[in-house]
């Protein structure tokens, strides 16, 4: 019997897909990252084995939403159908690109990512499942893809056709002074998912793949790690 996660082969033979993975990085990539990325290419490469073109980039920049946004445009203008995000500092399943481009071609889905913890301290999470209520999932009720309203971009895949008629830039810091000091600044990934959804995409979140995500800190913390 087929295994569910690997059920796209059969529509890559037919209508052959062109996926990047992409990573921005101001430093080196995690020797665990490298690592996790070279299992998931040969895993990905040995189950779909026609039909599936994979290429790399990988931007060094200080300027994080300048290296997205790079990243991002000069995915489209090379005439790839998606884009995988992962950032340098991640551990991730082998089966990772399969388990997220499976609903985007089954389900004619544009974005599905995993929620993982933040890497210092504080023990947050990365998501919002509604605007103002971080994602926090729970262990029996959130199984498969969820809708989420927001996602950070360390292991993120999106159409890219969904994302050329967004207005630009894509990716950018915003700053809003009515928030509560700690929360005025927000990240390019919230930009980002912002965006899409005011284009009207729904963003997934890939529930049991995220509770294999790991974050590299100065431990690898896991989604069971979130408190708040």
């Amino acid at each position: 019997m087929k295994n569910e996660r690997d059920t796209m082969e059969s529509p890559a033979e037919k209508n052959p897909l062109k996926v990047q993975i992409g990573m921005c990085c101001s430093r080196g990539i995690e020797a665990k990252t490298a690592a996790s990325l070279a299992f998931m290419i040969g895993y990905t490469t040995a189950k779909v084995r026609n039909g599936l073109h994979l290429s790399m980039k990988i931007k060094h920049t200080t300027i994080l939403p300048q290296g997205r946004q790079n990243l991002m445009e000069e995915t489209i203008t090379e005439g790839c159908d998606f884009l995988l995000m992962l950032d340098s500092d991640m551990v991730f399943p082998a089966d990772t690109l399969l388990r997220l481009l499976n609903p985007c071609l089954m389900d004619n889905r544009d974005a599905v990512g995993a929620v993982y913890c933040t890497r210092r301290g504080s023990f947050c999470s990365t998501g919002m499942r509604d605007e103002g209520k971080h994602l926090i999932l729970h262990p029996r009720r959130d199984k498969g893809q969820i809708p989420v309203h927001s996602l950070g971009l360390g292991v993120f895949l999106v159409r890219c056709s969904s994302v050329a008629k967004l207005p630009k830039p894509w990716f950018n810091f915003s700053y809003d002074e009515s928030k509560p000091h700690a929360d005025r600044w927000t990240g390019e990934d919230f930009w980002f998912c912002d965006l899409l959804r005011a284009s009207g995409v729904q963003i997934f979140c890939d529930a049991d793949l995220s509770r294999e995500v790991q974050h590299i800190g100065e431990t690898e913390y896991k989604t069971q790690d979130i408190r708040k």
